[in-house]
């Protein structure tokens, strides 16, 4: 089995309350993946952090998990947080972009979390779908949208809704890259 260490997380946190280093086994082995549950991983604001998953395509998805109810003010809140401390995480420098997905029930999250690295290689035959779809309060989404000038911005922007999409025209929150 792969064992995945987390160290630059831990040196971007410093003891500052970002996100905490673990080792852990990842299911497959392939592609690097992690889950918090024997980590006990937590976001700089606190929330705990159900997994980590670094798909092929470089885009690392961080999985939050918060209280049922949040409005979408708190949620916005919580994203820019979330937005801040990636940025400032010199572990994320090896990869892509990482996109924060933030849900408010684990109850599935090992078998979504299992199923990862087969969507990524097209089998969706045991994606838990209707639960991704009814507990994905928030997510932030890395888009390459035109600057106005004949090139091309990266953006991440925040969405609530996995059914409709996000809005790239008027996002609820925009965070340029």
């Amino acid at each position: 089995m792969l064992l995945i260490l987390l160290a630059g997380i831990a040196v971007a946190c410093g003891g500052s309350g970002g996100l905490e280093s673990a080792v852990t086994e990842a299911p497959n082995a392939d592609p690097p993946a992690t889950t918090s549950a024997e980590a006990q991983l937590q976001t700089a604001a606190g929330q705990p952090v159900l997994g980590v998953f670094d798909p092929r395509s470089l885009l690392r998805r961080i999985y939050v998990l918060v209280e049922p109810g949040w409005s979408e003010a708190r949620l916005t809140s919580l994203m820019d947080d979330l937005r801040a401390e990636a940025d400032a995480d010199p572990a994320n420098d090896a990869v892509e972009g990482v996109e924060h997905y933030v849900m408010d029930d684990d109850s599935q999250f090992d078998t979504l979390f299992a199923e990862l690295p087969r969507t990524e290689q097209g089998d969706t035959s045991n994606w838990p779908a209707d639960y991704v779809t009814d507990h994905t309060v928030a997510y932030s989404k890395l888009f390459l949208l035109p600057d106005g000038s004949g090139g091309i911005d990266r953006a991440y922007i925040l969405c609530f809704d996995l059914e409709v999409g996000c809005d790239t025209d008027n996002p609820p929150a925009r965070y340029d890259q």
